[in-house]
């Protein structure tokens, strides 16, 4: 979840902060970290750009609904979304893919023969290839914004664990399914609304952490939903 003051500083900066994203090469509107270099634009060809950038989306549309709209197109490195402004009434979105297909298969299908766009919710989006281009993640093919989460009921469930990653990193959540709801162990699918930064680190800490390697938990990266008989991509 995201920090109020945080999202302040980033929805309405002031002018020298607006001074330092020109600088960057990033846009005065961009609301991620841009003192990564993962988020800083690539100098690569059109073809070879990682990134989408989505407007007219609903003005309250939510990471869901997004990541719901492009779930079979492939994994998702980052979705940070964009909400209206006084000039804009409807929300945007910048999704980055851990391939360069993922996004040229989107870009495509969007803007092919036919309607075109994107539907989310009650709006028909708009896709174009993002001007702050992303090139190639270097994180193991394996991994994904979802994870599997599997341990004793008392620290493996959303209470416990939402509190946990609150504490500890910000994050947006797609949905929480219970795979499990057992009377000692849980195995609970977390899908975060981004791998960059979200999932990424939610394994990382649950790997490290005394609390939950004394008690046994185990995490596991997933690459399609369970139960589905075609593969999907997160």
């Amino acid at each position: 979840m995201m920090n109020p003051q945080v999202m302040a500083f980033r929805e309405n900066p002031p002018q020298d902060e607006i001074a330092r994203r020109v600088a960057a090469g990033v846009s005065p509107n961009y609301r991620g970290d841009y003192t990564l270099a993962r988020n800083r634009p690539a100098n690569i060809p059109a073809e070879k750009n990682f990134s989408v950038w989505i407007t007219g989306l609903p003005p309250t549309v939510t990471t869901h609904q997004l990541l719901g709209a492009i779930r079979d197109v492939g994994r998702v490195w980052a979705a940070v979304l964009s909400p209206p402004t006084m000039t804009n009434v409807t929300a945007a979105a910048k999704v980055t893919f851990f391939t360069a297909e993922a996004a040229q298969t989107l870009l495509a299908r969007c803007n092919g023969p036919g309607p075109g766009g994107l539907p989310v919710g009650d709006r028909i989006a708009r896709v174009q290839p993002d001007r702050n281009a992303v090139a190639a993640a270097t994180e193991p093919i394996d991994h994904t914004r979802v994870i599997s989460i599997a341990g004793p009921t008392d620290v493996v469930n959303e209470s416990y664990l939402g509190a946990y990653f609150s504490r500890t990193f910000v994050y947006e959540v797609d949905e929480v399914i219970w795979l499990v709801a057992g009377r000692a162990i849980n195995i609970i699918e977390w899908r975060f609304g981004s791998y960059r930064c979200q999932a990424q680190w939610a394994y990382e800490r649950l790997r490290q952490d005394q609390v939950f390697l004394q008690r046994g938990v185990r995490v596991n990266f997933e690459r399609k939903a369970r139960g589905k008989a075609s593969v999907e991509v997160f």
